[in-house]
Formats: structure tokens, C-alpha cells, sequence
């Protein structure tokens, strides 16, 4: 997603976008390491209800 900043010609894809995250995995994880994560899940489209999830890793 970075790349689209200097890169306007190329729209964001999903694969560019897991190729950005494999990229910072190693610098990202450990400092959210031990952070509560929550989730919105929304099974019945976003005019349905929501659920939010939240654990601690």
C-alpha cells in the first residue's frame, strides 16, 4: 500500500498488499506482541449485525 503513495499508475491489490505485510512482519510483530486484539465481524453483510471479538494474544 506504501508503494501506491509514489506509485499513483498502480492501484492497490490484495496480493501487493500480503507482499507489504510479509515485508514488516519482522519489524511489526514483536511490538504487538502481548497487545489485545479485537475483530468486527459482520456475518450477515454490513447491513446485518456486527460482533465484535476481542482476546488477548
Amino acid at each position: 500500500m506504501i508503494e501506491s503513495i509514489d506509485r499513483p499508475d498502480q492501484a492497490p491489490t490484495i496480493s501487493r498488499l500480503a507482499g507489504y505485510y510479509v515485508r514488516v512482519a519482522d519489524w511489526v510483530l514483536p511490538l504487538l506482541h502481548d497487545r489485545p486484539v479485537s475483530l468486527v465481524r459482520a456475518p450477515e453483510s454490513i447491513e446485518g449485525g456486527a460482533i465484535l471479538s476481542a482476546q488477548r494474544c
